[in-house]
């Protein structure tokens, strides 16, 4: 079960990945040989611009200036185009995720609960307060990352930018020592087309990236389908034969029969498979005591669905306690709101247990929650069961030994 849903979250977790991919970059991996298709007349019409630079007749030294001045700034020029693009998408994304601010409207919570005329406390007008409040300093904190980073990103796209000013300045310098002025036009005509070429290419070769980024998940997302589907039917094979299962059966008949000591009735624990394929264990049900042992609805009740907390832990302990596992259990407020029959037969069962079993049992119960006797006097426990008396009269009497 770790395992599916370990594959669950993963396999959620690369499918909003694809589909942020798919969003931000507007590319699907079915068009992936369109754009090679694309590449490639790209790269065609690049080499023909950069065949008809090199094919003009410049003299020896105009055709050096050319090669080693001007190739060498445009080679420049195109790099931080590259980085100038991607500096200018990530500060895109960083001012539309400064806008997505937390917002949560706690007087529309209170008009539905007033409009379903459901008593909205003032507790839980706290609570939804406390998390509002904690929202939005999580936001604050964000969105200050966030400024910072897109502060570094904006300063370092200003350096970009007049770093390309100075190299396309440099670059006029040293077209102008052109002496042939139809040469000169008909350069500056091509080194348009080709940067524009260029240009274009690097979009359409970042596109294929994405697309392949996406395939590659694509393909991992196939394998855990398959890792999935393998536990599924491992899961439905166990399912299929819970009978086989020895722990499961003790498990169960412990939980049965404790809960016939404490409650004098029967009931059973019990699990299917869901729609989603994973494990659903059902709440036990209580049956009647009658021939025709039917379900009740004594299991939806506080009080019946805490001792059914109890007894499954007790049951749980008992079963893996010839194995390498937990040898003691908490429970709180165990005692109040019993009758006092179930009182006394549960704190026996507990006592049974811990001393067959060599289990630890801690609870917690004030003295009007004690069971009583045939006489109406509590039942206390044992000076050697106690470990804590807890009062307000001092610090002896506080939880840790001293107040906070």
């Amino acid at each position: 079960m770790r395992k599916k849903y370990q594959n669950d979250e993963e396999q959620d977790k690369i499918n909003e990945q694809i589909k942020l991919l798919k969003r931000d970059f507007s590319v699907n991996e079915t068009d992936r040989d369109e754009i090679i298709a694309q590449i490639g007349l790209q790269e065609t019409k690049t080499k023909e611009a950069e065949s008809k630079i090199d094919q003009l007749n410049f003299y020896e030294q105009d055709k050096s200036l050319i090669e080693n001045g001007i190739d060498g700034i445009e080679n420049k020029i195109s790099d931080l185009n590259t980085i100038s693009y991607n500096l200018n998408f990530d500060i895109n994304k960083l001012q539309n995720s400064i806008k997505n601010n937390f917002a949560f409207d706690l007087s529309k919570v209170e008009k539905v609960f007033k409009e379903s005329k459901i008593y909205f406390p003032d507790e839980l007008k706290k609570d939804y307060s406390e998390l509002i409040q904690f929202n939005e300093e999580l936001t604050k904190d964000r969105n200050r990352l966030l400024k910072k980073t897109l502060k570094e990103k904006t300063e370092e796209l200003n350096t970009i930018n007049i770093q390309l000013e100075k190299l396309n300045h440099k670059k006029e310098e040293l077209l102008s020592f052109l002496k042939d002025t139809d040469v000169f036009r008909r350069l500056k005509f091509y080194q348009k087309e080709l940067a524009k070429l260029e240009s274009e290419l690097i979009k359409l070769t970042e596109r294929l990236r994405i697309i392949d980024v996406i395939i590659e998940k694509e393909n991992k997302k196939q394998d855990l389908n398959k890792s999935i589907e393998d536990t599924i039917k491992e899961i439905r094979d166990i399912s299929n034969h819970t009978e086989k299962n020895d722990k499961y059966r003790l498990i169960r008949g412990l939980f049965s029969k404790y809960f016939l000591e404490v409650m004098d009735e029967d009931t059973y624990i019990s699990w299917s498979i869901n729609s989603n394929n994973n494990v659903d264990f059902k709440p036990p049900v209580i049956k009647t005591k009658d021939s025709l042992s039917k379900d009740t609805a004594k299991d939806e009740g506080r009080t019946y669905r805490k001792i059914l907390c109890i007894i499954f832990d007790l049951a749980i302990l008992v079963a893996y306690n010839i194995e390498s596992y937990f040898r003691f259990v908490y429970h709180d407020d165990v005692l109040s709101q019993q009758d006092n029959g179930i009182k006394v037969r549960l704190l026996s069962l507990i006592s049974t247990i811990t001393k067959t079993h060599d289990i630890q049992y801690i609870l917690s119960v004030i003295k009007s929650d004690l069971p009583m006797d045939q006489d109406d006097n509590p039942i206390y426990f044992s000076s050697g069961d106690i470990v804590l008396e807890l009062n307000d009269k001092d610090e002896s009497g506080t939880l840790f030994g001293f107040e906070f």
